[in-house]
């Protein structure tokens, strides 16, 4: 069954987790703070994830744009296992 942004905004609103528009239509970004990585983007100390309808709204496609860009985390395995954890 197909799922709408609009549905996953009221849901995000329901807990309290902001988001953003993202650049495409059926996307939406939120971010998080971090204790240690630094977006290399922005200079902050958070991260970002994305979350992106394709096909209509069949397919939930959650990613985080620089993930693989973390060369100076000190548990860098730990990281990427809590970043797929999200999913």
């Amino acid at each position: 069954m197909p799922i709408t942004i609009a549905a996953i905004k009221s849901m995000l609103d329901v807990h309290g987790i902001r988001y953003t528009d993202g650049v495409q239509p059926e996307e939406i970004a939120m971010g998080w703070e971090s204790m240690r990585y630094v977006d290399p983007d922005t200079g902050r100390k958070s991260v970002t994830i994305i979350v992106r309808l394709e096909e209509h709204g069949r397919y939930i496609k959650v990613f985080v744009p620089q993930c693989f860009s973390i060369k100076e985390v000190a548990h860098r395995e730990a990281f990427l296992e809590a970043l797929l954890g999200v999913c």
